[in-house]
């Protein structure tokens, strides 16, 4: 059963069907959040949901939503933090977690679409998911008649990245650049309004 330290508090994970992702999804929602999961693969997502919503007792899902989608696609990134607003009323979590690591290839060898496909994923899902969110995190922050009765002081943004945001990856030059790029993307909105953290 979940705690019920958090009950009330949403996350929204993106890439969590599998993996790193649906843990992070698992441990939130084991410590009381309500969990917005998020994946290209229905069959996936649908798996995950059930697992978890095993893990911590919640058979009518009552804790748990997904939408599924590319979040490289800026109106999945919209849906996605919607369905946290619409479903739970509020959101206190952003991980950005979905990832792609690209084909390795020598740099001069790697196309235009490849390139722009790491890049679109990696880096520009995790600005407009951002993006999306922080306009529902500041917003209920400043309200005092936010949906869930509970003003959001506490949001964070917490990105996903690695150990080539600093080191070069042999044939993985996209993917490098994606993960430097997070790491400046972190630090600049951390000196903005959110409260942003970066994982390698």
């Amino acid at each position: 059963m979940p705690s019920n330290n958090n009950n009330g508090k949403v996350a929204v994970i993106t890439g969590s069907s599998k993996g790193i992702g649906k843990a992070i999804a698992k441990e939130f929602a084991k410590t009381g959040y309500s969990v917005v999961l998020n994946s290209r693969d229905k069959e996936d997502l649908s798996r995950a949901t059930q697992d978890i919503a095993k893990e911590i007792g919640d058979s009518n899902n009552n804790m748990i939503s997904y939408v599924q989608g590319d979040i490289s696609q800026e109106h999945v990134c919209t849906l996605l933090i919607e369905e946290a607003v619409k479903r739970f009323g509020r959101i206190d979590v952003l991980v950005n977690n979905a990832g792609i690591s690209g084909a390795s290839t020598k740099i001069n060898e790697i196309s235009t679409n490849d390139w722009n496909y790491v890049i679109d994923v990696n880096l520009k899902g995790a600005f407009l998911c951002t993006s999306e969110a922080l306009k529902h995190m500041i917003q209920s922050s400043n309200s005092t008649t936010a949906s869930s009765n509970i003003k959001n002081k506490n949001y964070s943004i917490i990105n996903i990245s690695s150990v080539h945001e600093s080191i070069p990856q042999p044939d993985a030059a996209h993917y490098a650049a994606s993960k430097g790029g997070m790491q400046m993307l972190t630090k600049k909105y951390s000196y903005g309004s959110s409260r942003q953290r970066d994982t390698s």
